[in-house]
């Protein structure tokens, strides 16, 4: 199961942050997976404590700003996927998609 927030929070001192996904429910708010608090510097992820020095670390780090794209072509034929250098407009062939949800693409990126 899942770990909930820390018990011990007496006042405005010992609060922590928490790294929420745009759309979580209301109702799970006050419950994120335990890699998405920052508890006084120590984040849990996986059964492993990490020490994160201050919370710009935290909100640049796996826990808060690593997101997942998937990418499913519902055309009939294969669609090319391009990087585009937004410097110099140069496009960089990324991968070939296939046709239909079993053929999504996921790749991982921060934000």
């Amino acid at each position: 199961g899942s770990a909930g927030p820390p018990t011990a929070v007496d006042s405005y001192k010992d609060c922590f942050t928490a790294c929420l996904e745009k759309g979580t429910l209301r109702s799970v708010v006050a419950r994120p997976l335990p890699h998405r608090y920052w508890n006084r510097g120590i984040v849990e992820d996986e059964g492993e404590k990490k020490q994160v020095e201050n919370m710009d670390a935290f909100i640049t780090s796996d826990a808060c700003g690593k997101v997942e794209y998937g990418f499913v072509n519902y055309h009939e034929n294969p669609v090319k996927i391009y990087w585009v250098n937004e410097r110099t407009g140069e496009k960089i062939f990324n991968q070939d998609l296939g046709k239909g949800e079993r053929e999504t693409s996921f790749i991982t990126t921060f934000v």
